[in-house]
């Protein structure tokens, strides 16, 4: 059962299980006392470096070299998103307007890439806004090419007068004036003059307040700076995994998805959420789905292949056919994240304590102000009764599991000192082997990673 903590702070042990292997686990999101980074993560060090073409001063378009790098020792998760800003008064000079822009891509090492339309900054000053998903490990870079051009190839086009143009050559340099965000943080270079984003892309200035972005759900962090949506899609489910399961007897009180086949009996989902009906999935499930004696009372089912859901299990919602989430490239994000975590070395003390017998104490003690990295040998997991997290206020724990051994959670509370937070705390797994979690108490979400 993944249920909430008691008053203070403490989880404690309950009666509910979430038991035995989940055939093929890679990330489990449990409703947990562990959890993880949101849209914080790792940014120091991002930076943007930049090229043009040999041709600099062509009347129809400017060709770009884009190149994204992580300079820092940790990780960065994306998506991120530069912004390209032109000076567009020649164009509308010629009688031609923002509308007349468009941007090709020819090539990309940084996955998926979208480009929006033209949006207005201040005067006769636009931006395109270039957005990719990527995680890059610490050192390493990606590259995009494109060019902004006019859409008849009229001749009405002066990119040296474009503030992103400014400082550049043939070769790479670094460049503060192609900024680059995660989300809507910027984390690296500036931006020109001063002035808000419109929606309408006229050459009349029509300024509107600057658009704030929604806050993400969980918001923890694993880093000084805001990087990306960090468990992206994951983060609103309390169990996410992309392998089979089969659960009797137990319950989910947040959302659950599936990536490979679900056998749930006498099970629940979302019974802590608030009823929503078809506005909300609160269980999704990526291949087939068998279901008895169970409810998802407060929202809706989709499945990808097929149904079986006997008379007996109770749904709030819809039951129907999709595939809303992509489990392949949530799982090639978040190993990726989880491969990067468990290079850091260690920054905090862990302590086992054994009462002269088979169970122990584990106390994990840190006072680093952003993150703390510790190290917990599974066969020690396995023995725990007690589990102890004491870092900073407004701080965060990553808590990598070593070993051969399976991983166990068994019968034992957390205990989180100063103020901790439970939703800046994450585990990873090292291996795909046996995970039980039998009667332990989980709250918010647990992000625990085993590869293969």
């Amino acid at each position: 059962m993944f249920n909430q903590p008691n008053a203070g702070g403490c989880l404690s042990p309950i009666n509910g299980t979430f038991r035995g292997w989940v055939a093929a686990l890679f990330v489990l999101i449990a409703a947990a006392v562990f959890v993880g980074l949101s849209d914080r993560c790792f940014a120091q060090g991002v930076r943007l470096e930049a090229a043009v073409q040999g041709w600099l001063q062509s009347p129809q378009e400017t060709q770009y070299k884009l190149r994204l790098v992580n300079g820092s020792p940790y990780p960065t998760a994306g998506p991120f998103s530069a912004r390209l800003f032109f000076d567009l008064s020649e164009v509308f000079a010629a009688g031609l307007g923002a509308q007349n822009v468009v941007t090709d891509v020819f090539w990309s090492q940084c996955g998926q890439v979208s480009i929006g339309p033209p949006a207005h900054w201040h005067d006769d000053v636009y931006y395109i806004q270039v957005e990719w998903i990527q995680s890059l490990s610490p050192g390493q870079s990606c590259e995009l090419q494109l060019r902004p051009r006019l859409s008849g190839w009229q001749q009405a086009w002066n990119g040296s007068n474009d503030p992103a143009y400014q400082g550049l050559s043939t070769s790479f340099q670094t460049t503060s004036n192609i900024p680059v965000y995660a989300g809507s943080q910027l984390v690296f270079g500036s931006e020109p003059f001063s002035g808000e984003v419109t929606a309408t892309p006229t050459p009349t200035p029509s300024p509107t307040a600057s658009p704030t972005a929604a806050p993400l759900p969980g918001d923890g962090d694993l880093g000084p700076c805001v990087v990306g949506q960090g468990l992206d899609v994951a983060s609103g489910f309390n169990v996410f995994l992309f392998g089979d399961i089969s659960q009797t007897g137990t319950d989910t009180e947040g959302r659950m998805a599936v990536g490979g086949d679900a056998a749930l009996a006498s099970y629940s989902v979302g019974s802590s959420l608030p009823f929503e009906g078809v506005e909300r999935v609160d269980l999704i499930v990526g291949g087939h789905l068998d279901f008895s004696n169970g409810s998802v009372n407060n929202g809706s089912i989709v499945y990808s292949k097929s149904v079986q859901i006997a008379q007996n299990t109770h749904v709030g919602g819809t039951v129907e056919q999709g595939s809303p989430i992509d489990f392949w490239a949530a799982e090639s994000r978040l190993l990726a994240l989880s491969d990067a975590w468990r290079d850091l070395a260690p920054t905090g003390s862990t302590t086992v304590h054994y009462w002269g017998g088979s169970t122990c104490q584990i106390t994990l003690a840190g006072t680093e102000a952003e993150t703390n990295v510790f190290v917990v040998q599974s066969g020690d997991l396995w023995n725990a009764n007690t589990f102890s997290i004491n870092i900073p206020s407004g701080s965060s724990a990553l808590v990598n599991i070593a070993g051969e051994a399976s991983a166990r959670m068994r019968q034992f509370g957390f205990a989180l000192a100063n103020g901790v937070v439970a939703e800046r705390v994450i585990f990873t797994l090292p291996t795909r082997r046996n995970y039980n979690s039998t009667g332990w108490a989980c709250r918010d979400r647990c992000f625990l990673r085993a590869p293969m």
